[in-house]
């Protein structure tokens, strides 16, 4: 990605949060959190409620700190583990700071998981998007070892998930809907960077140390 374009997708990406920022603060997106919800929740059962906390744990603390060291195995001596260490713990970091900054409840509905922290932005969502998009990455820079169409199959894949994650904490009433988006557009705005810089540090090494 060169520069330019860089910047100009941070212009949007960081108008985009601070427009709904400044929304959710005052308590502008209700309605639209709303639909949202009742959209996705239109039929609460057993089943449904099971497959979305299934699919919720892989934005769990617990299952990113378990791909964290497994990316460090795999990719040890190399620089790709340790990147993405610094890339999560750098976007969870930031994530804690906006949930105490903007200080957003939970969503007063019906709660099928319990969260204790502030709401804006989904954390969950956030860990996720950046895990299975860096997974992503990995999976586009591979040469040779996995073809094309597998190729397509593991970015559909790994992007299903992170989607299903993203609508499981509506679902869970863990999250509002625009807590979800600020998150996808966040851990957008925090991969994308850090890519860019990894990419232009590599670039300029000496030596091979991907």
């Amino acid at each position: 990605m060169k520069k330019k374009s860089l910047i100009v997708i941070n212009i949007i990406l960081i108008c985009l949060f601070g427009c709904l920022t400044i929304l959710v603060k005052y308590d502008l997106t209700l309605k639209f959190d709303l639909f949202c919800y009742n959209l996705i929740t239109y039929k609460i059962t057993p089943q449904r409620t099971l497959f979305y906390k299934f699919f919720t744990f892989f934005g769990s603390t617990f299952f990113t700190i378990v791909a964290t060291i497994l990316l460090l195995l795999v990719y040890k001596g190399k620089s790709r583990g340790r990147d993405f260490l610094l890339i999560i713990l750098v976007g969870i970091a930031l994530n804690s700071l906006l949930k105490v900054i903007i200080l957003r409840p939970r969503p007063d509905v019906l709660k099928l998981v319990y969260e204790s922290t502030y709401s804006y932005p989904s954390g969950h969502t956030m860990a996720s998007f950046t895990l299975f998009n860096y997974l992503n990455y990995l999976i586009i820079k591979e040469k040779g070892r996995i073809g094309k169409n597998k190729k397509i199959f593991l970015i559909s894949l790994l992007s299903l998930i992170a989607f299903f994650v993203a609508i499981s904490r509506i679902y869970l009433g863990a999250h509002y809907a625009t807590d979800v988006i600020a998150a996808i557009i966040f851990s957008t705005f925090v991969l994308i960077n850090f890519l860019y810089f990894f990419n232009k540090r590599n670039n300029y090494s000496p030596t091979n140390n991907k």
